[in-house]
Order: structure tokens, then sequence, then C-alpha cells
């Protein structure tokens, strides 16, 4: 949580005047905006488990596998970092690509409106971070994917600027493991089957 905290610091430091973008976050930008628009019909569907939207819809599925810890807790962290990255939009003030950059692809998104930080990677971070406890070690490496590819789709579509992704992800792992310090996590942590192992029988003597 430390780390995250840390990281959205910075990125707010490294934002200095809004209305102009670092060059070594534009050159991130533009490689990733200028991908070729034959992948979109694949980035822009899954990019709606961003959504606040997503969250009940998490926490449905976990009803339905009688996980409900777990989905009071993606819950509660979908809905604080999805309220937070709000928040810091208005604090910050900072426009989307399309406002501030010329020659932005965007890929059925608004040009107009407030970008950092980023709902999608807020709520996609606070989403896993919030449900790791609660899977088997071997779920756990890839999940963590999900917020990966939340933040380059944003930026890819031209919705974000990558430090608005990555302070929305930073807000998200921050707010998760917030929650987990105050509910608690399992005392024993969702693990793999152990291998069976052939007995030993000793050697008479």
């Amino acid at each position: 949580m430390v780390c995250s905290l840390v990281v959205l610091a910075i990125s707010v430091l490294v934002l200095g005047r809004l209305d102009q973008v670092p060059s070594a976050e534009r050159t991130v930008f533009q490689a990733i905006n200028g991908l070729p628009s034959d992948i979109n019909p694949f980035v822009r569907p899954p990019m709606f488990l961003g959504t606040l939207a997503a969250v009940p819809l998490f926490m449905l599925v976990c009803a339905a596998f009688r996980k409900f810890r777990m989905g009071l807790v993606m819950g509660v962290s979908g809905l604080s970092a999805y309220l937070l990255a709000i928040v810091g939009k208005q604090g910050i003030g900072r426009g989307r690509p399309g406002t501030i950059l010329e020659d932005v692809h965007l890929r059925d998104v608004h040009a107009s409106g407030l970008g950092f930080p980023s709902g999608h990677a807020a709520v996609s971070a606070a989403l896993i971070v919030a449900a790791l406890p609660y899977l088997p070690r071997r779920w756990r490496a890839p999940v963590v994917v999900f917020p990966v590819f939340m933040a380059f789709a944003r930026v890819y579509v031209g919705a974000h600027l990558p430090l608005d992704v990555v302070s929305g992800a930073a807000i998200g792992i921050a707010v998760a493991s917030a929650w987990h310090l105050f509910l608690g996590v399992p005392m024993s942590p969702a693990a793999d089957p152990p291998i069976n192992e052939p007995a030993v029988n000793p050697q008479p003597r």
C-alpha cells in the first residue's frame, strides 16, 4: 500500500503544468495509441470490467460461489476506488489526451473531460487486489494481467495518458490494501491442493 501511495504522489508531482505532457509520457502514449486499429474490437469489450457497473457483477459471481466475504471486499474496494478517482479528477483537473495532444487516435471515446486519474484503472486494480487473498495461488499471477490490460486499453483507445492509468492503478491498490487491513484476510490463504506423495514404509529392523 505504501508503494502505491508513493507512486501516486510521484505521478502528481511529475504532472507539472496540466496543459503539458512530459516527453517520456508522450512517447509511451504515442507508441500505444498508435498501434493498429485492427485490435480495437478485441480491446474494447473487456474494458466494461473496469467500470462501476462491473462491481456488483463481480459481487454476484462471488455470491454464486458462496464467497460472500470475498464479494464484500471486492464491492467496497471497487466502489471506494471509483469514488476516489472521481475526487482526484476534480482536484487535479487534467484533461484527456484529445484536449492536450494533437493527432490522438480516439477509438469510440470522448475527447473532452477529465483524465487524471483513470477510473477504469482504479476499479480494475482494486477488484483484483481485493480478490487475491481468496484465490488459489495458481490463479494469482494470471489475474494480475487484468489491471495491466486495462491500463494498456485505456491508453490505446485514447481515453487516458500513461500517468492517468498509473495513478489510477495506484489508487486501486492502496484502497484494496486498506480494506484488507480493516476487514482482515483469510486465516489460511487460499492455496493449491498439496501434491500427494507416496508414503515411505519403514524398513523392518
